[in-house]
């Protein structure tokens, strides 16, 4: 099994993978947002990853936080595939997750701040392909994963150790 991360504590951005027994480095990407996206939007912040048939979506927000793109990387080398921008009036604040449901052929994401929906997108172009509502509002989503059929979100409670998952 493998292990990836996005994003240093130091606020450097890459994509590294590792030996999930041993812990040792496989392979790291030191530069996986291309330069012109750096530099035309600001895109600098790598949020909350999810895999799914050997590709890395990783969501990927610029400095206004509006300007918002999903990456594709090859699992295996960690090589940038394609990339989609999938900024929407409904991402106003960032795009801090993404989880895939490859069974169904979709992906979700959500704002940064408060909300009572979240995003549907279609994995064959990652375009908007609905909402789904939540039955309670939600702040600060910072990451979620499909696991046997279900949606597990983990939450940032801010200015608190107290995490969650929901």
């Amino acid at each position: 099994g493998s292990v990836f991360n996005q994003k240093s504590g130091i606020g450097v951005q890459f994509l590294a993978k590792w030996d999930a027994d041993t812990f040792k480095t496989v392979k790291m990407n030191l530069a996986p947002i291309p330069r012109k996206n750096k530099k035309d939007f600001g895109s600098g912040h790598i949020g909350g990853i999810s895999y799914y048939d050997g590709v890395i979506y990783a969501p990927v927000e610029g400095t206004d936080y509006s300007i918002n793109f999903v990456y594709l990387y090859d699992a295996d080398d960690l090589s940038l595939i394609k990339y989609y921008d999938v900024s929407c009036d409904k991402l106003d604040d960032g795009i801090p997750w993404i989880a895939v449901d490859g069974k169904n052929g979709f992906a979700y994401c959500s704002r940064w701040g408060s909300t009572s929906t979240l995003l549907r997108f279609r994995l064959d172009d990652m375009s908007l392909d609905g909402t789904v509502q939540l039955s309670e509002e939600i702040s600060r989503i910072q990451g979620g994963e499909f696991y046997n059929g279900k949606l597990y979100l983990s939450k940032d409670e801010s200015d608190s150790t107290e995490e969650k998952v929901l």
